[in-house]
């Protein structure tokens, strides 16, 4: 059983004094004690049978006194009941899995169906034919939120809340735009770029919807390189590990990997006898020339000039003359 540190003390104290006795409850409104804790007057206390003469229930007769009331059990104590906490956790699952569709494009134009029967539904129109620029914009955001739902709880709770309290992103100075969508913060405000290059939206780095958009980026760039593609991804979007996914999405791309060629490194060929043989200084020798180099002549009335550099270098022992 575990007392806090006060309680154990004093119980450890009261068990070593009193090894030899048996202890026993009295009921509060018989305790002596509270004639002078709650206050008396002395004329009151003179009366007071309870203070003088002590607790009925150790006042019986012909029994020793602190010897007979029952024991007072170990559950009637606060601090020897045992409370017990249970927890019910519940996980939630998503009405929907990212892992159904692999491709960006066709999860952007369902979600784009999707949204075109909502409005259809609520506004009793009628729209048809292929998708609008901001159709296809709004849908891609909506996916992005959803990410953001899933991934970021603790962040979106804080940016509703307003808390200041930091975390392992604010250093990217986090904040929700008219959409409810999470974007990077920076000093480019009164840039003269877009606004989704200044403010990118948040993305994390282990999600299959951050795996589909780098790659569609990817193909539809032409298969950019990683560099590249870190380029392009950061006009839009954020993802945290930017440069391990993009890395991880373009050594998976079997495209890249076939018009790849190995490189081809020449074998070099032999060394000359006259390198490899013992011979005196400039028994062998090299000729090398260099130039034309313009040179200036003259102090005050310059003549410039031509020359050029003839280097004789010995073939065994590799000195230039």
């Amino acid at each position: 059983m575990s007392l806090n540190e006060f309680v154990r003390n004093r119980v450890a104290c009261i068990l070593e004094l009193t090894q030899n006795y048996q202890w026993q409850y009295v009921k509060s409104e018989n305790n002596p004690a509270d004639a002078l804790w709650r206050g008396q007057f002395p004329e009151q206390l003179l009366t007071n049978q309870l203070w003088w003469s002590g607790s009925p229930e150790l006042c019986n007769p012909g029994t020793p006194k602190l010897y007979t009331v029952e024991i007072l059990a170990d559950e009637d104590l606060p601090e020897m009941q045992v409370t017990k906490n249970v927890l019910a956790a519940v996980q939630q699952e998503p009405p929907f899995t990212w892992k159904r569709v692999s491709d960006f494009r066709r999860l952007r134009r369902a979600w784009a169906y999707v949204l075109r029967f909502i409005t259809i539904i609520r506004t009793k129109s009628k729209l048809s034919g292929t998708f609008s620029v901001a159709e296809l914009t709004e849908a891609s955001h909506t996916i992005y939120k959803l990410v953001q739902q899933e991934s970021f709880q603790d962040l979106l709770k804080d940016l509703n809340t307003g808390s200041t309290k930091r975390n392992k992103f604010s250093g990217l100075a986090p904040f929700l735009d008219s959409e409810g969508i999470i974007r990077v913060g920076g000093r480019l405000k009164y840039s003269a770029i877009p606004y989704e290059g200044k403010h990118q939206i948040l993305l994390p780095q282990r999600h299959e919807v951050t795996e589909m958009v780098i790659r569609y980026l990817h193909v539809k760039n032409y298969h950019a390189g990683p560099n590249g593609l870190l380029s392009i991804v950061r006009q839009e979007l954020w993802p945290t590990g930017a440069r391990t996914i993009i890395k991880q999405v373009v050594n998976r791309c079997y495209r890249c990997f076939k018009q790849n060629p190995k490189q081809v490194n020449q074998f070099m060929g032999d060394l000359p006898s006259y390198r490899v043989t013992p011979s005196p200084v400039f028994a062998e020798t090299g000729i090398d020339y260099a130039g034309p180099f313009t040179l200036k002549e003259g102090v005050r009335k310059l003549k410039l000039y031509k020359a050029y550099v003839a280097v004789f270098v010995c073939m065994a022992t590799g000195l230039p003359q």
